[in-house]
C-alpha cells in the first residue's frame, strides 16, 4: 500500500469513529445548529471558518454563483445556500431543493458493486463472460476495467458515432429519450469494436457504468432501481434521493431548456447519470460512505485507488483531494472529498444550472483547498 494510501485508510478509521459517536439520528436535520444569515443561507457560527465563510461568500456574490451549495464535515455544516434561482414554484432554491446530478450516479453504482464484492459474490478481476457471454470481447474486460474507465468500450453519450456505427440520426437521438431500450444498447455494444486494448489506459466512458447497473441487477437478483433505494439511499437516510423516472421531476426549471423534455426516462442513463438528489442528501452520502455506513474500510480504500487519474466514481484532484463532475441536459454537479493537511474530511457539494454561469468551479474548490492547508 502507498504512502497516500496508507495515510486515506487512517481517515477512512477516524471518521468511522466519529461517524459512530456522532450517531444518525433521522430527525436531526443538518442545518438545525446554523445561523441563518438570510432567507436561502445558512452559516456556522464557529469561529474556525469565519474566514473560509467570508471569502466563499464574497466569491457567490460577486460571480453570481447560481443554484445550491454546501460545505460541510463530518461534525457539522460550514456553509449551505440556494442562490440566484428558482424551483418549479417559483421559489429560491434551497439546500433541500433536487436536481438531475448526472455523473455523480456513477459513485453510487460504484458503492453497489463495491458491495457484491465485499460480499464475495464479485470479483474484480472477474471477466465481462458470464454476465454478456455473446459479446465478442467479454473475457478480455474485467469489472476493475469497467470501475476504472479501463475497458476500451466507446462512450455511448460522447462518442454515439462510433459506439453506434452506421446508425442513423434518428437512431442516435434514441440515447436521450424513452425510446431505445437495454437490448438495442447491448446489440450494438456487440457490434462495436474497442478503441484501445482493455487495461492498457483510461478514457472515460459512459457506457462501463450502463454495464455495471446491469451486472448489478444479475448479481443481486434486484432491479437497479430497487437495489439503490435499499442499499443506499435508505441507508443514508436521503429522503429526497431517487432514480430518474417519468414521475420523477426534479425541482429546479429554469436552465433554458424544456422542462418536460428533460424529465423523461432515459435507459442510456442507468448507472452513469440518472440520479436526481439534493446537497443535503448528498452531504449525508459523503457522511454514510466515509463512516463505513456502506462499505468497509477495505472496499473504502479500492474505491478512491486512483489509477491513470479515475478510481471507482472518484477523480484525484491533487494530493488527498477527490471529486467528480456532472453534466445532462441542463444541470451540472459536483461533488469533492477533500482533506489537505488536516485529518477529517471537507465536502463540497454544488447543484446549479448550466447555463449563464459566471464563476468557475475549481475556484470555489481552490477556496477550500486553500483553507485546508
Amino acid at each position: 500500500m502507498n504512502k497516500l494510501m496508507t495515510q486515506f485508510a487512517a481517515i477512512i478509521t477516524l471518521t468511522a469513529l466519529l461517524f459512530s459517536l456522532s450517531g444518525c439520528s433521522k430527525s436531526k436535520d443538518p442545518l438545525d445548529d446554523l445561523a441563518k444569515a438570510n432567507e436561502s443561507t445558512w452559516i456556522s457560527e464557529d469561529a474556525a471558518y469565519t474566514d473560509l465563510i467570508a471569502e466563499i461568500t464574497d466569491y457567490c456574490s460577486s460571480h453570481n454563483v447560481k443554484g445550491s451549495f454546501m460545505i460541510a464535515n463530518d461534525e457539522q455544516v460550514i456553509y449551505a445556500a440556494g442562490m440566484n434561482s428558482k424551483d418549479i414554484n417559483g421559489d429560491t432554491v434551497t439546500p433541500y431543493t433536487t436536481y438531475r446530478i448526472a455523473s455523480l450516479t456513477k459513485q453510487f453504482t460504484a458503492a453497489c458493486i463495491l458491495q457484491q464484492v465485499e460480499k464475495g459474490e464479485l470479483s474484480l478481476d472477474d471477466t465481462l463472460q458470464p454476465f454478456f457471454p455473446d459479446y465478442p470481447y467479454a473475457v478480455d474486460i474485467t469489472i476493475y476495467d469497467l470501475l476504472h474507465m479501463r475497458s476500451g468500450i466507446a462512450d455511448y453519450v460522447n462518442e454515439s458515432s462510433v459506439f453506434f456505427g452506421n446508425a442513423t440520426d434518428e437512431e442516435l437521438d434514441m440515447i436521450f429519450s424513452d425510446k431505445i431500450t437495454e437490448e438495442t444498447i447491448l446489440e450494438y455494444l456487440y457490434e462495436a469494436e474497442l478503441i484501445f486494448t482493455p487495461g492498457s489506459k483510461m478514457q472515460y466512458s459512459n457506457t462501463n457504468y450502463f454495464l455495471l447497473a446491469l451486472i448489478l441487477e444479475q448479481v443481486s437478483g434486484s432491479s437497479y432501481d430497487d437495489y439503490m433505494q435499499k442499499n443506499i439511499f435508505n441507508v443514508c437516510d436521503m429522503e429526497n434521493t431517487t432514480c430518474l423516472g417519468d414521475d420523477d421531476l426534479t425541482s429546479i426549471p429554469d436552465n433554458g431548456i424544456d422542462y418536460t423534455m428533460q424529465q423523461t426516462s432515459t435507459i442510456g442513463s442507468k448507472g452513469s447519470g440518472d440520479i436526481n438528489s439534493s446537497v443535503i442528501d448528498m452531504l449525508k452520502w459523503n457522511r454514510a460512505l466515509m463512516g463505513q455506513k456502506l462499505l468497509n474500510s477495505e472496499m473504502l480504500e479500492l474505491m478512491f485507488d486512483t489509477e491513470d487519474y479515475y478510481g471507482c466514481g472518484w477523480v484525484q484532484l491533487q494530493d488527498d483531494n477527490y471529486y467528480h463532475t456532472g453534466s445532462s441536459l441542463g444541470y451540472e454537479s459536483v461533488n469533492a472529498l477533500l482533506r489537505g493537511n488536516q485529518e477529517s474530511n471537507l465536502y463540497v457539494v454544488l447543484l446549479f444550472p448550466s447555463r449563464n454561469n459566471e464563476y468557475n468551479v475549481d475556484s470555489l474548490l481552490k477556496i477550500c483547498m486553500d483553507y485546508l492547508q
